[in-house]
């Protein structure tokens, strides 16, 4: 009996003894969690680098491995508290109790540490997905760049421009998949407040970029979208050029061949002149606007024939020297000595041609006696000259008489002046028409040396005339500068006498108040003061 009550006694201090160990271990475990959810979920954590992030993220799945290392040791507990109750249910419903809440904590803590840890992964990817999709898109940039400065130096042709286009199309097809996703993905993490700092900068500069270069190229695409139109159209008129040409030339050779020339077909040689002359224009235009390239060989070198314009200048040059062949006639020399004979009696009549005098009515009488001929032309040219100079001479000749007239009327007259300042000012205004009338008379300086080189002779007269005109400008220039030098004396001869006048008026102003001051002072007084007012009337 008494080894029995020994046993079981034993056995008691045993269960206490365990139940004392399994309440220290709740005890531990109850800490351990309180630590880890303090340094795992209550703290706060700001990542504003990628660096930060990824240690958070390492942080956590280090947490979540610790976490699920411990529930070996929790169960290790849950199986000995389930033991020890079966053995002293009184002592192991407080354990089995405290067990529950250690249970529904740790549980708790690994969730919330698995879905911080999945949160925290996710963040991470989303920002490895961002970094992804800001690769692509600046490559895809880089391309673009690429393609554009490709575009810088292109030669002028239909193929090179027409494939540059087509190269900046195709990037440009570029679809926007990817901005959408690196728009969204930012946004997340910026509401997150997770490297906002840092994917702004990256946003701001990407977007940035991206405005800059688009602009560029839609610019780009519609400078290469008209330089191919331009090319298209400029290959197109050297096309119908250069068919008009060979159909000219071929022409003209036929007519050469068969002896007809342009006296035998006259509306077919106006018909051929009128061609030649607009493409002539043509050609020039061509050659303002464009560059055209040369030609390049199959080797890829510059053929030695020049542009395609220089090609058709040539065969242009060609087709005038066979239609100057053309209007020449068939039987020059016979037509040659026709003309010789008609000449001969033109020259007996030239001596209508012979006019030295300058006068307008006789450069016209012998206008009417001429043919159509050159001369004709110089004396109609002789004729307008010679009627504007006398019209212009005139002119200018009866305002410097007239002006001269008054000037000298001013001047010499004893009457007294009237308004000083309107006289200045009318004086003024002389010279400034003395400057215009100077440009009319350089014109008819000019005037008159075209007219000199028209009729043969007439120099001494002209510059005679000019010589009075000159003389008589100058002569109203020194008399209208003389009598604004007058005019301005007098003006500051008026200017003293009126300051001397306000001041003896305000001194017969002053003597008036003085002597009415001086009846009201002694005899003694007034002798006195009326000596101090003769001073100052003396000086």
């Amino acid at each position: 009996m008494m080894l029995w009550i020994t046993i079981q006694k034993s056995r008691l201090c045993e269960s206490q003894e365990k139940a004392v160990n399994l309440q220290k271990d709740l005890a531990e475990m109850q800490e351990w969690m309180a630590q880890a959810e303090e340094e795992y979920l209550e703290r706060d954590f700001e990542y504003k680098s990628p660096e930060e992030l990824e240690n958070a993220v390492r942080e956590m799945k280090r947490a979540k491995e610790d976490v699920l290392q411990k529930e070996v040791r929790v169960k290790i507990l849950k199986d000995n508290i389930k033991l020890l109750a079966t053995k002293v249910p009184s002592g192991g419903q407080e354990l089995t109790a405290e067990l529950k809440i250690v249970l529904e904590n740790y549980q708790l803590l690994c969730n919330r540490i698995r879905g911080k840890h999945h949160t925290l992964e996710e963040v991470w990817s989303c920002w490895i997905e961002l970094l992804h999709y800001l690769d692509l898109e600046t490559t895809w940039l880089n391309t673009l760049e690429g393609r554009m400065k490709s575009t810088e130096s292109l030669p002028e042709k239909i193929e090179a421009v027409n494939e540059a286009l087509e190269s900046l199309e195709s990037v440009l097809r570029h679809p926007a998949d990817n901005r959408t996703q690196i728009r969204e993905l930012g946004q997340t993490l910026i509401d997150g407040g997770i490297l906002d700092d840092i994917i702004s900068e990256k946003l701001e500069a990407f977007n940035s970029r991206y405005e800059e270069l688009s602009r560029l190229a839609e610019s780009k695409q519609i400078s290469l979208e008209r330089q191919l139109q331009t090319l298209r159209e400029t290959d197109h008129i050297l096309q119908v050029l250069q068919e008009s040409l060979a159909e000219l030339d071929k022409q003209l050779t036929t007519y050469l061949t068969d002896r007809i020339d342009a006296f035998q077909a006259p509306q077919e040689a106006q018909k051929i002149q009128a061609e030649i002359s607009a493409h002539e224009l043509t050609l020039e235009e061509l050659r303002r606007n464009v560059r055209p390239q040369p030609p390049t060989s199959p080797d890829g070198r510059a053929s030695r024939g020049g542009t395609q314009t220089d090609v058709l200048q040539r065969k242009l040059r060609e087709v005038s020297t066979k239609f100057q062949l053309f209007q020449k006639p068939a039987n020059f020399e016979q037509r040659m000595l026709d003309c010789k004979r008609v000449l001969d009696g033109v020259k007996a009549e030239l001596h209508v041609l012979d006019v030295k005098d300058v006068d307008p009515d006789v450069i016209q009488t012998h206008l009417d006696k001429c043919m159509v001929t050159e001369g004709k032309q110089d004396l109609e040219k002789a004729s307008l000259l010679a009627r504007k100079v006398k019209k212009e001479a005139t002119a200018l000749s009866e305002w410097l008489a007239a002006t001269e007239a008054e000037l000298v009327q001013k001047s010499t007259s004893e009457e007294l002046l009237g308004d000083v300042d309107t006289e200045l000012s009318w004086a003024k205004n002389i010279l400034k028409d003395l400057e215009q009338r100077k440009a009319d008379l350089n014109a008819i300086t000019e005037s008159s040396a075209a007219l000199q080189n028209l009729v043969e002779g007439s120099g001494p007269v002209l510059e005679e005339r000019l010589c009075v005109l000159n003389a008589g400008w100058s002569r109203v220039r020194t008399w209208t500068e003389d009598w604004c030098s007058t005019l301005k004396v007098r003006q500051n001869q008026l200017e003293i006498f009126d300051g001397n006048v306000a001041h003896i008026s305000t001194w017969l102003y002053q003597a008036e108040a003085l002597l009415d001051e001086i009846e009201k002072k002694p005899a003694s007084k007034q002798e006195e003061i009326v000596k101090v007012a003769r001073a100052e009337l003396q000086t």
